[in-house]
Formats: structure tokens, C-alpha cells, sequence
């Protein structure tokens, strides 16, 4: 499975450049929107950087992690909230679904962020500014979260969950700094970027639907 390996320190320098390309060509070749969204560029690799920087200090320094996994696991099955296996083992048996879901968990969360804020960006500049401080908000509480590692169901032999990234040679997460580290990956971080850019999403689409109709009213 194709993936993006690079380190913190890489996506560091390409922040860095970024805005640095985009500072000089708003200020000397006076380019009214290529400048800023290519700072902007900048700015999100940038959080990039520091998410994987946070993956790369406890991938290093895991204590407790798998213990606390263990833990959490305990907790999920007194609630009875452990419906993992029982979820996964229908399509532990098709090959073409467990690859396709392995590359909608690789790349549609990064993909959704760039999407949405690009759009935002170039059509919806009024909200673009109030979503992404948002997203860093949000992102940065998560990487608090993030220092405290602690190890998914799929590593825990006692949950019998199958890591199908692994299992199918697709697997995003590495041993050594790369671009995800599975002690320190947070699902719900996922979610509330959905979340985020969902509320972003319908609310330019109401926004949207009402100028129509008064458009409609105003020719009738």
C-alpha cells in the first residue's frame, strides 16, 4: 500500500518553506490570493509536523501503553461495548473489503481536511478562518491525549481483533518515526474533524439554499 513516509523534521522544513514562499509572493510579486494560499499550505503541514512530532516522543517512550490499552479494554467489556471482533469478523473473510476499508482509514481523513478547507478557502473565505482556528483548537486537545500512549484493540492478543493494515501488508503505522504511530492515533480525533467540517458544510449549504429561494421570491 502506498504511503507518505516522512519524518516531523521533513514536514517541518516544508511548513516552513511554505510560508515562507507564500510571504514572498504576496509582498513582492503581488499576487493577491496565490501568496496567502500558499502561507495557508504552510500553516497545515505545519500542524502536520506537530501532530507527528507528538507520534515521535511517545512512540520512543511508550511506557504503560500496552497495560493501559489493557485497562481500557477491561472497561469497554463491563459495558459491553466490546462489538469489535464481532464487527470485523464478517469481512475478515473478503480480501477487496478489508483493503478498501485499510485505504478509506489511510487517506480520507486527511484528504477531507484538505478538501474542505480548500473550498472554504476559495469560496467561503468568511468561515475559512473561524474553521481552521477551530481545527487547531481541537487538534492540539487531542495531542495532549496524544502523550498519554496507549495501545488500540488490534494490538491487545486478548481482544482477537485482526490488524487487517498489517495482516494485508497496508498498515500506515511503523515501528520507527514515520507517519502515524498506532500507540498515540486517537479515532476520535477523526471524528470531530468530520464533525467540524460537516457543521462548516451544512452551514454554507443553508447559506446557499436561503439566497436562492430570496432570489426566487424577489423574480416571482
Amino acid at each position: 500500500m502506498p504511503t507518505l513516509h516522512v519524518t516531523y523534521l521533513t514536514a517541518g522544513i516544508l511548513a516552513v518553506v511554505f510560508v515562507g514562499v507564500g510571504a514572498l509572493v504576496s509582498t513582492q510579486l503581488r499576487r493577491g490570493r496565490v501568496g496567502p494560499a500558499i502561507r495557508e499550505v504552510g500553516v497545515v503541514v505545519g500542524l502536520f509536523a506537530l501532530w507527528m512530532g507528538v507520534g515521535h516522543l511517545v512512540g520512543h517512550h511508550p511506557s504503560g501503553g500496552y497495560a493501559r490499552g489493557d485497562e481500557i479494554w477491561q472497561v469497554e467489556r463491563w459495558m459491553h461495548l466490546d462489538v469489535e471482533p464481532s464487527l470485523q469478523r464478517p469481512l475478515l473473510h473478503h480480501d477487496a473489503a478489508m483493503r478498501t476499508a485499510n485505504y478509506y482509514y489511510a487517506y480520507a481523513h486527511w484528504l477531507s481536511v484538505d478538501v474542505v478547507l480548500a473550498w472554504l478557502w476559495w469560496r467561503h473565505r468568511d468561515s475559512y478562518a473561524a474553521t481552521r482556528a477551530t481545527l487547531v483548537v481541537f487538534t492540539g486537545s487531542c495531542l495532549l491525549l496524544h502523550l498519554i500512549s496507549s495501545a488500540p484493540p488490534r494490538l491487545l492478543t486478548q481482544t482477537t481483533v485482526v490488524d487487517t493494515g498489517a495482516l494485508l501488508g497496508q498498515s500506515v503505522y511503523h515501528d520507527r518515526p514515520g507517519v502515524a504511530d498506532h500507540l498515540t492515533d486517537i479515532e476520535s480525533s477523526h471524528v470531530g474533524w468530520a464533525a467540524r467540517f460537516t457543521i462548516a458544510s451544512s452551514s454554507r449549504g443553508e447559506e446557499h439554499a436561503r439566497s436562492t429561494q430570496t432570489e426566487t421570491d424577489y423574480i416571482r
